[in-house]
């Protein structure tokens, strides 16, 4: 039998069904090579950045609450990929969990019934916001966060719509182990609360049910051991938290000292400073295209999807709002995320009622939005070139040699550091680092050890300072905040100048009025002599 179909239209039928399977996961594959392009190439960017580079190696305890999902999956992974220094591996690991998180965005899209080309499209806008970008490419918690925000979302999503158990298990199971990275998840429990509720309101009730949540739960909460398992370990080589019982747990868990920066500006700073700085963090993500967003959140034909993703968004943003901390743009990815979605849902319906003729405008503005923010983006977000903070501690380290203890009360530099001592473990048993997380150096422990050679304790490296160490001062200090453009308190030279003339120097000029002298021994280090009696 002859076709009456023209010769190569099958073939090309088949071409383009190819391209679009294959459509999303090329996108996904765009984006990663240009994370890794812009990756941080080893320490810099911030003092948290350094630390989550070393901490997962020496299976430390960074900061409350204190991550233990993260450190491990950290240490599995710079333990085991082959290539690179550990800060590069610990970067890279970022870039991965982002790259995961937008095949998941994909998935979910497409679940929801936006095409793949539509999706592959979103995947690219998504992947090169400025805040999912930025945090792609240095060692940080909040890629894998958003990861497992993307496959809690997704597998709620998929059982509200399947009624499959294993889907709701799994839901559970991911969202009960993303405690165990930043507790920004619990945002998400009232959308699922409502979730399950009008899903499937008798698992309120259903015993069952109720042990196999309340185990998943328990596995969930099982990984905060990790923390009493390194202040027990003798080994444990740095200890930000130390957490010897249930008490100081709960106390590192549910903020520790961070807990004072919640509801910090009462009323008047909710809604004349915290709205429009969120209002602003919103706009400046996805600009035009955040009010596109709301079409889509129209078109979802689920209204209890729509309620579910509108609790999930709303609570996230409440809790943003309360807590007034100057890197707060980062707690908004879960919000970024699911605007995505509605992104995809929007333009599927703009495609679906778009005239066929105008097709061709469709597919322009498709590509057109990508390359747009791609382009936007680029020269803020790039880190390969920041190799400032790296060239001086290594040129310091290398000066200082063996047998040094270096005073550095600048918290960025102090764990720049604390990665080449710990991570790279070159200087491990000759060189110390004293800082002080409370803004106040033990100045007289360090007047005891120059004069009297008195031994004093460094908490978090928990070892003590031999005899002997040559004493150096280090003034390097992050030249400017974290990021100029995102943060709540805006760059000001009079601010890091009163920085670096009360905390960097600060201390430096109470040693010399006690008769310390200082001799420059390389690019912001001074080597401390004693007074002579």
């Amino acid at each position: 039998m002859v076709s009456d179909q023209p010769m190569g239209t099958g073939s090309m039928n088949n071409l383009r069904r190819l391209a679009g399977i294959s459509l999303p996961t090329v996108a996904v594959v765009v984006v990663l090579l240009v994370y890794l392009k812009t990756l941080l190439p080893g320490v810099g960017y911030s003092g948290d950045t350094s630390k989550f580079q070393f901490v997962g190696k020496v299976l430390g305890t960074p900061h409350e609450p204190g991550s233990p999902t993260y450190v491990i999956l950290n240490y599995l992974f710079v333990s085991l990929f082959p290539f690179g220094a550990t800060a590069y591996k610990a970067n890279l690991l970022s870039a991965l969990f982002s790259a995961l998180t937008l095949f998941v965005v994909a998935r979910t899209l497409m679940m929801l019934g936006v095409r793949r080309s539509i999706s592959g499209a979103v995947v690219l806008i998504f992947g090169f916001t400025y805040t999912l970008w930025s945090q792609s490419i240095i060692a940080e918690v909040y890629a894998l966060n958003t990861l497992f925000v993307a496959l809690t979302i997704h597998f709620f999503i998929r059982w509200h719509l399947t009624g499959k158990y294993s889907d709701f298990l799994t839901a559970c199971g991911v969202y009960a182990f993303s405690f165990g990275v930043h507790l920004i998840v619990l945002m998400l429990l009232p959308g699922i609360v409502y979730l399950v509720w009008v899903t499937r309101r008798e698992f309120f009730g259903n015993p069952r049910i109720i042990l196999h949540v309340a185990c998943i739960i328990l596995l969930g909460a099982a990984q905060y051991g990790y923390l009493f398992w390194r202040y027990y370990a003798a080994d444990t080589s740095y200890l930000e938290i130390a957490v010897p019982d249930l008490k100081t747990l709960r106390f590192y868990v549910s903020g520790g000292q961070f807990q004072s920066y919640f509801f910090a500006g009462g009323l008047k700073g909710f809604f004349f400073i915290g709205s429009p700085i969120i209002l602003r963090l919103l706009w400046l993500e996805y600009l035009l295209l955040l009010p596109v967003s709301l079409i889509g959140f129209l078109a979802l034909r689920s209204g209890r999807l729509k309620m579910f993703l509108l609790l999930c968004v709303s609570t996230t943003l409440l809790f943003t709002l309360l807590y007034a901390i100057a890197d707060i743009f980062v707690y908004l990815l879960p919000v970024y995320l699911v605007v995505a979605l509605m992104l995809g849902l929007a333009l599927e319906w703009m495609f679906v009622k778009c005239p066929r003729r105008y097709s061709w405008l469709v597919g322009t503005v498709l590509a057109a939005l990508p390359l747009t923010f791609f382009m936007m983006n680029y020269t803020t977000v790039d880190q390969s070139h920041n190799v400032r903070a790296k060239h001086l501690v290594e040129e310091s380290i290398r000066v200082v040699g063996r047998n040094s203890l270096i005073v550095c009360p600048d918290y960025d530099f102090a764990e720049y550091y604390w990665y080449y001592v710990f991570a790279e473990g070159r200087e491990r048993d000759s060189i110390y680092v004293l800082f002080s997380h409370d803004d106040n150096l033990p100045l007289h422990d360090l007047r005891e050890y120059t004069s009297n050679g008195r031994p004093f304790y460094l908490p978090l490296e928990r070892r003590n300072t031999p005899p002997g160490l040559t004493v150096y001062y280090c003034t390097a200090y992050q030249p400017s905040p974290i990021d100029r453009q995102r943060t709540r308190y805006p760059a000001s030279r009079d601010m890091l100048d009163d920085y670096r003339r009360s905390f960097v120097e600060g201390p430096m000029r109470l040693l010399a009025a006690t008769g310390y002298r200082f001799v420059l021994a390389a690019d912001s280090l001074y080597r401390v002599e004693k007074p002579v009696r």
